[in-house]
């Protein structure tokens, strides 16, 4: 379904992707990378780039392969690998992957995310956060609220995109079906693969790429989607 047969004046529940799709990576990436270097330079070791980037590929794994009790497994492995005690490794997820990142978020909001839900809420259609990493503190630096939030380790939830777990907990939440459900996110593998496995619209928020399964059902700037949304409702 291309953007412009979305039907937006039927919607009663848009979910957010989070990273990506809010805000944009690139500045978060740019710091990771300088506080990496330093990490590197200080200790003579790529040994904390190596564990983030071996977390990550863990949950692209299981997330692939739909794996139960994902993030205990990739806990094993990770700590198995580099030797580090189940403190240790939450101590080091907690700083790098959680904490560090939260504190760059600051004035990155993509421009116009604030109208969105504003319009959203004011014509009472209800705002969905789904993540595959912790979303509440995130919503909250970017200065936004919405009715519900969720990400991957919620004890509701247990389950990595593209598994529509997730996506069916907050329709039900909602007590929306599918056609009245649409699903934003910057990765169709992921958030576009979970929306069409429930049978909800999916946007993409991004340039599509060759592996992109609706080419035409996608935006760049929110300005865009608010328009889209505006007209739907008859306003200006």
């Amino acid at each position: 379904m291309p953007f412009s047969a979305i039907p937006f004046e039927k919607l009663k529940l848009i979910v957010f992707d989070v990273d990506g799709t809010l805000y944009p990576q690139f500045p978060i990436r740019r710091n990771m990378v300088v506080r990496l270097l330093w990490e590197l330079v200080k200790n003579r070791s790529f040994r904390t780039s190596n564990i983030i980037q071996d977390y990550r590929h863990l949950r692209e794994k299981f997330g692939e392969d739909n794996t139960p009790d994902f993030s205990a497994k990739v806990k094993k492995e990770i700590q198995a690998k580099y030797h580090l005690s189940s403190d240790e490794y939450d101590v080091f997820i907690e700083e790098w992957l959680y904490e560090k990142p939260l504190s760059w978020l600051v004035n990155i909001r993509f421009p116009e995310m604030e109208d969105v839900f504003e319009f959203l809420k004011q014509h009472k259609i209800k705002i969905g956060i789904l993540s595959d990493f912790p979303a509440e503190d995130k919503i909250s630096k970017l200065h936004l609220t919405a009715d519900y939030i969720y990400w991957a380790e919620d004890a509701e939830i247990q389950s990595l995109k593209p598994n529509p777990k997730g996506l069916f907990y907050l329709m039900e939440k909602a007590g929306v079906t599918a056609e009245e459900t649409l699903m934003i996110g910057d990765r169709d593998d992921r958030d576009g693969e979970m929306a069409r496995r429930a049978n909800a619209h999916f946007l993409l928020r991004g340039k599509p790429n060759k592996k992109t399964v609706n080419k035409e059902a996608y935006f760049i700037h929110w300005g865009y989607f608010l328009d889209h949304l505006k007209a739907a409702f008859n306003e200006k």
